[in-house]
């Protein structure tokens, strides 16, 4: 009986002692609770000179997060291709990306999006237009930018956004190139804006989430030159957030809710 006491005591201190020493060297256990699958973002895309044009290389390719500050994380290569690498993220997170290049304006702006627990892989282009160093002011004033949000599609996933010009814009009808980001992601259309007169652009919404929307459009004043403004705000001053779900609404008014 002692014998048998004994050779199980020696066992128990043998398995201790294995356990212990895959600590101290980082040997993994077989089966460890701990193992699981990549929690993360790799980012990818193209670079080119206006609307399929030439690849634009040395291009930086920037993300942010909202807890914590943007970062070089690609620059593009001779084929205006470029690729960040997977990049852990322990959890939600809101992402926004955008490029420079010295002596370029890059379009959009940014992208902007909730990334989710889990892996995640997003392709991601920008066009580039060479900035032209003695552009006029846009002259007699800046359009002006008048939004209006719609309620939520029956779908629950998507909903409209109305924008126009106002009265002291001039010319009463002009292109723009309008991008509209929130936690959902970013939309990007070419449109022609109407003073007093709305254009519809659907954009997508995501479930459980208040959507903070951010309108930008982009105009071209002079043969080469643009300039861009934005808003967050509707026409009648208030801001563009969307809830959709069941959050808590107090900290978020005012709020279109479904």
């Amino acid at each position: 009986m002692i014998a048998a006491h004994s050779k199980i005591t020696i066992l128990i201190r043998v398995a201790l002692l294995l356990v212990l020493s895959s600590f101290l060297f980082e040997t993994p256990i077989p089966g460890n609770a701990f193992d699981s699958p990549q929690q993360g973002l790799t980012i990818v895309g193209h670079v080119n000179l206006n609307d399929g044009g030439d690849p634009l290389p040395d291009t930086q390719i920037y993300r942010g997060y909202a807890t914590y500050g943007g970062g070089l994380v690609a620059t593009t290569g001779q084929t205006g291709y470029y690729d960040s690498g997977f990049s852990y993220i322990p959890g939600d997170e809101m992402v926004t990306v955008w490029a420079e290049k010295a002596g370029y304006s890059l379009d959009p702006q940014q992208y902007y999006w909730r990334h989710y627990y889990g892996d995640e892989w997003r392709h991601l282009d920008f066009i580039a237009r060479p900035l032209i160093t003695d552009c006029p002011p846009p002259l007699p004033v800046p359009h002006r930018l008048c939004a209006r949000l719609a309620g939520i599609e029956s779908d629950g996933l998507t909903t409209s956004l109305y924008l126009w010009l106002g009265v002291d814009s001039n010319p009463w009808t002009v292109p723009a190139t309008v991008t509209v980001t929130s936690e959902a992601g970013t939309v990007i259309t070419d449109t022609t804006l109407v003073v007093l007169q709305s254009t519809a652009i659907t954009i997508p919404l995501l479930m459980d989430t208040v959507h903070h929307i951010t309108v930008y459009g982009q105009f071209e004043h002079t043969t080469g030159c643009h300039y861009t403004t934005r808003t967050n705000y509707d026409f009648l001053g208030n801001r563009l957030n969307l809830l959709v779900g069941n959050l808590p609404v107090m900290m978020y008014l005012p709020l279109i809710t479904r």
